[in-house]
């Protein structure tokens, strides 16, 4: 049997996408570059969000700290996506902020957690993805309009230590 398979959040995926060449060798050794488009991190951030929500899986506490930890501009461009998304979505983000919420409540809540159960046993670590979860979380940037959601990324940036970029490296596939 076929079937359509539903994923909530999804359509935030097709309204953020974002390029992304790869280099590399195909299965005869030849090089080649392709573009492909690829889920931009405050749709990912969502889809995350419900997955950590339905299905409960270490990785997904492990992405969700890894893109906001190093995406290149940081929690404050993932937080003006997440309120263009807001605009268009707003059930949808909505939901997803509260299973968020509701998942990263504190260190000792499932989020940070099984974060710290995927990537390492040190509970320094989960505290840290908290810190960061809750940052993004407790100011509810991404609610915002104009004046208002401007002005808390000023007072974000102020709060927050700068991120780590990512470095990419165009030879891996």
């Amino acid at each position: 049997d076929f079937g359509a398979l539903r994923t909530r959040g999804l359509e935030l995926a097709f309204d953020e996408l974002v390029p992304v060449e790869l280099n590399g060798n195909d299965l005869e050794g030849r090089l080649m570059k392709r573009t492909v488009n690829v889920c931009g991190p405050a749709a990912f951030i969502v889809l995350k969000a419900f997955a950590l929500g339905s299905r409960g899986e270490q990785k997904d506490a492990y992405d969700i700290y890894y893109v906001l930890a190093n995406m290149p501009g940081g929690i404050s461009l993932i937080a003006e996506h997440l309120s263009n998304h807001c605009a268009k979505h707003p059930t949808v983000v909505s939901d997803a902020s509260r299973l968020l919420a509701d998942e990263f409540e504190s260190i000792d809540h499932r989020g940070p957690r099984l974060y710290a159960e995927f990537d390492t046993r040190d509970p320094d670590e989960a505290a840290f993805v908290w810190s960061l979860v809750h940052d993004i979380m407790r100011l509810d940037l991404w609610l915002w309009h104009d004046d208002d959601f401007r002005h808390a990324l000023r007072l974000l940036s102020y709060l927050r230590f700068p991120l780590i970029l990512l470095d990419a490296n165009p030879d891996v596939v």
